[in-house]
């Protein structure tokens, strides 16, 4: 017997590969409390821990964090991420060139 995975599957992989992971129930009281999280027209939104501003609380915008995250998502938004990789990628190519 085979079994095909269903495209609306709840353990988080859809096909776009974009989801707001299920957070708990005293994660996501705490987190409103504090602001971390807000409710918008849109949805739910959580406040990036770089740059300040709110975005919408799926892996859209946020890498997936499993594993010490306890909302499941990284507390930077990936634009933050992607500019400091570039920023540090950059100086490393700087210091490298200095040195040869």
């Amino acid at each position: 017997m085979s079994h095909k995975k269903r495209e609306d599957s709840l353990d988080g992989h859809f096909p776009e590969g974009i989801y707001c992971p299920v957070i708990p129930r005293a994660v996501l009281r705490e987190r409103l409390l504090i602001g971390k999280l807000t409710i918008t027209g849109i949805g739910l939104e959580k406040k990036c821990g770089c740059c300040d501003e709110y975005w919408p609380c799926d892996t859209q915008f946020f890498y997936p964090n499993h594993s010490t995250s306890p909302d499941r998502l990284s507390n930077w938004c990936k634009a933050c991420f992607m500019e400091k990789t570039a920023r540090s990628t950059s100086l490393r190519r700087q210091r490298s060139s200095e040195a040869a």
